[in-house]
């Protein structure tokens, strides 16, 4: 093979696949890029049409698009995934990541191990020292159809996002297109699909909240229905402002075919008293089939779609990243293989049996690589163990040692609930007092102690307790 044809191999898919396995749609769209030309294949099915498993239906619909590439990115619609807004007492990055991961699976009724959970920091106010942060999570079975369908139809999923982020991501991409500023204030966007609507409030541009809701729009052209739904939104918005403290919104943007939401356009403006814009996701797109007007929607679909920026919520669990890295790392030691092979095609025309010998040298390298790495590790485990044993007998870095001295330093006004030693890397006390001032004086002694290498105040909150009100507080020790 030539060695040009065979990198070509490695040419990355002028091919865009965005699937959505919804409650009652299958949607796929496709965006072939050819030649600075896109044409745009788009496929809907609706479930009740469908008679058999959707492990064996899907992959008989997605051959009907004759898919170019297989990375797909999937996402979920927002009436499966929950949001909580939470107020974090930090702007590092480092600090808030490790807040979220310690709080996140609190704002959920289930355990770690049945959710998937993503967080996105929506503001930082450095001066007070806070940030405001959106946890996404949602139940791990949605998540594991989905790739099980998708992976079971020989696609790759790439990632896997909120139905709400694609929806903000096609309001930006429409206002860059049409060479128009986005809105420093707060802009609602508004999506209906056949049996629910999903609702993003934006500031700056930026995500700031989206909420979703139940309603079947059979008849969108129809006064009554127009007027009902404007009812829900109006509550929606009410409800979101409260929640997220967010001003009032300055216009609405309504996704959906002109004809078929003109009534409702009108309806809103009058329920909801502020200017709404209805813009078509489907315009100025080259379809080689469109959508029809009694289609569902299909916006966030094109905003995902020719989009590989980061998505804000990823909600790919941690182990499909960590294989799809494997892999990513797999292709570049093929196309660094490659460029190898040829470059070694060339010195062994210049130097013919010189270079054997240098292969050989080069794999008795490797070899003893190979072996120094064993006996390396067996090394580094043996060292941990030592470690280990000399802090359990040496009694100035003994748990007895640091128990006492935090003991003789607990103030009367200090009470704790939990102490964890945690494999002689840190102790975490946990407990109340009864201000935080406290709390941070009892931190304060402990770093005077000069026993610990480091005191943090993780979590101080405010808590009910009887007839009193508290402080709940978690302080990191590290050893």
């Amino acid at each position: 093979m030539n060695p040009l044809n065979f990198l070509n191999l490695f040419k990355k898919s002028g091919a865009s696949v965005v699937v959505e396995i919804g409650t009652d749609c299958i949607k796929i769209l496709q965006i072939l890029t050819r030649k600075k030309q896109t044409e745009t294949h788009l496929k809907t099915k609706s479930i009740s049409e469908i008679r058999e498993p959707l492990r064996e239906a899907i992959p008989k619909i997605l051959k009907e698009v004759e898919l170019q590439s297989r990375h797909v990115t999937t996402y979920l619609p927002r009436n499966m995934v929950n949001l909580r807004l939470i107020e974090i007492p930090s702007t590092e990055y480092g600090e808030i990541d490790d807040i979220v991961k310690m709080q996140a699976v609190k704002q959920t009724p289930y355990s770690r191990n049945e959710v998937v959970i993503s967080y996105a920091v929506t503001a930082s106010r450095k001066e007070e020292g806070y940030s405001d942060v959106v946890i996404a999570f949602c139940q791990r079975k949605f998540v594991d159809e989905r790739l099980d369908i998708l992976e079971n139809s020989g696609l790759k999923v790439d990632r896997i996002g909120i139905s709400s982020e694609g929806l903000l991501r096609w309001y930006l991409k429409r206002q860059k297109e049409n060479g128009l500023a986005v809105s420093g204030g707060v802009v609602m966007l508004v999506d209906p699909d056949t049996t629910s609507t999903d609702v993003v409030f934006c500031k700056n541009g930026s995500f700031a909240f989206s909420r979703g809701f139940s309603f079947a729009l059979t008849d969108p052209a129809g006064a009554d229905t127009a007027v009902r739904y404007g009812e829900e939104l109006k509550r929606v918005v009410k409800l979101t402002l409260d929640e997220a403290g967010l001003d009032s919104p300055e216009k609405a943007v309504l996704a959906g075919p002109v004809g078929k939401f003109s009534c409702l356009r009108e309806k809103m403006e009058e329920v909801l008293e502020i200017p709404v814009e209805l813009m078509d996701p489907a315009m100025d797109m080259d379809f080689a089939r469109g959508p029809e007007e009694s289609s569902p929607s299909i916006t966030s679909l094109v905003g995902f779609g020719n989009d590989g920026a980061q998505l804000l919520f990823d909600l790919t669990p941690e182990e499909v990243k960590l294989k799809h890295l494997v892999k990513k790392r797999g292709k570049q030691l093929m196309l660094t293989g490659a460029l190898s092979l040829a470059l070694i095609a060339a010195v062994l025309f210049f130097i013919g049996g010189d270079f054997y010998k240098r292969l050989h040298y080069i794999s008795e390298l490797e070899k003893n690589i190979e072996r120094t790495s064993e006996a390396a590790s067996d090394v580094e485990g043996k060292v941990k163990k030592l470690k280990m044993i000399q802090n359990r007998t040496n009694a100035d870095k003994s748990f007895l040692k640091y128990l006492k001295e935090i003991s003789a330093s607990i103030p009367h006004s200090v009470h704790f609930d939990s102490l964890d030693y945690m494999d002689g890397d840190k102790i975490i006390l946990k407990g109340y007092a009864g201000e935080m001032s406290e709390v941070f004086e009892y931190a304060k002694a402990l770093e005077n102690l000069k026993i610990f290498k480091t005191v943090k105040s993780e979590q101080v909150s405010k808590k009910k307790m009887g007839d009193k009100n508290m402080s709940e507080f978690e302080i990191v020790c590290g050893l």
